[in-house]
């Protein structure tokens, strides 16, 4: 696999319900998630990709995204010695400063499930985008 071209869906993609996404990129785990949620390992990182926009218009699928997702972590929480970075990346931040209500506060809550579990596995780095101005 080629370790060099990942990608996530931002909110633009949702516009047309995924098609032109889900039938131009093929990731990892294609056939479980519709390239929504994957991860991979390249060098010393083990990559964790999450589609905010998908989980929070598809309420039905929250229970199991949230469960891959801790399983995931877990698993590479316990495998830090092979990859020791965790980074996760996703289109929209979890919180940020600006006003904008749909980006920032339409769903905390589901955010902060995520959250949490990026802090129980000691997630390293989280990159995100969306929003375009620069906060840290």
């Amino acid at each position: 696999m080629n370790n060099f071209f990942k990608v996530i869906p931002g909110n633009q993609e949702i516009n047309y319900n995924y098609s032109n996404f889900i039938n131009r990129m093929r990731m990892p785990i294609w056939e479980q998630t519709n390239n929504h949620y994957y991860s991979y390992n390249t060098g010393l990182i083990h990559w964790v990709t999450f589609d905010f926009d998908f989980y929070a218009s598809n309420p039905s699928l929250v229970p199991a995204m949230l469960k891959w997702l801790e399983e995931d972590l877990k698993t590479a929480n316990e495998n830090r010695d092979q990859w020791p970075w965790i980074v996760f990346m996703n289109h929209r931040p979890l919180y940020c400063s600006n006003t904008q209500k749909e980006d920032c506060t339409d769903n905390a809550n589901l955010y902060s499930q995520v959250e949490t579990l990026l802090y129980e596995n000691s997630v390293d780095l989280t990159l995100s985008g969306h929003i375009h101005s620069y906060e840290r």
